[in-house]
């Protein structure tokens, strides 16, 4: 996949930084709502790749959604993945 240590690189900084605010337990688990959009599969990876490290994970494929005239989540925290070009 094109891009892909790119992608791969990016997914451990974040997980990285999400290790270290759980070792100074200041991470609280709430739920979370990531939307993402994908095209080649690469966003979609990085979007499971999240929800596994991340406590109570929604992934909602922007694509279902992106028709409806309000978009409203009952999760405290709201993630957007979706490639660059």
């Amino acid at each position: 996949m094109e891009g892909s240590e790119e992608l791969l690189e990016l997914t451990n900084s974040v997980m990285h930084f999400i290790k270290l605010k759980k070792k100074k337990n200041t991470y609280r688990y709430m739920k979370t709502t990531i939307y993402y959009f994908t095209g080649t599969g690469n966003s979609l990876k990085i979007a499971k790749s999240l929800s596994e490290k991340l406590d109570k994970c929604e992934l909602i494929p922007i694509a279902k959604v992106w028709e409806d005239d309000q978009l409203a989540s009952s999760t405290e925290k709201v993630g957007f993945v979706f490639p660059l070009y």
